[in-house]
């Protein structure tokens, strides 16, 4: 684990222009989850200024990392009521939580044809190889 961390942090930092790609896609990507959440407020006939959303969500989001459920369900749900109570009621926020939640659960669903192809492959890959045989006749 020393050399690959040693190895990726020689490839991160090596190339600033690519340290620089690198970190402005995460940062665009990143914008673009806080953006699909207001558009999920926006859905529910709901306003929050854009720039609070951006304060807010990241918080909510934060709040559902905790260790406290699982996956955050029902942490998330309730920081969003609680931070975004200002602008609308809670039947609201709890509708956005389940918005939320469905970014996450969707794609899982989604993933799930796909599962068996995918222990398939892992249990190939744990197969130790066999030896060849010499035939010596």
């Amino acid at each position: 684990m020393q050399v690959s961390w040693s190895e990726m942090h020689d490839y991160f930092w090596g190339d600033y222009r690519q340290l620089a790609v690198i970190s402005l896609t995460s940062i665009f990507i990143w914008f673009l989850h806080l953006l699909q959440i207001w558009f999920f407020i926006l859905a529910l006939r709901a306003y929050t200024p854009f720039l609070t959303n951006l304060a807010l969500s990241p918080l909510a989001i934060l709040a559902g990392l905790l260790p406290l459920t699982f996956a955050g369900v029902g942490t998330r749900d309730a920081a969003l009521i609680a931070f975004y109570s200002p602008y609308f009621d809670a039947a609201t926020g709890a509708a956005l939580g389940l918005l939320c939640t469905s970014r996450y659960f969707l794609p899982a669903v989604g993933g799930l044809p796909f599962l068996g192809q995918y222990i398939s492959a892992v249990k190939a890959f744990k197969q130790p190889l066999r030896p060849k045989t010499i035939n010596r006749s």
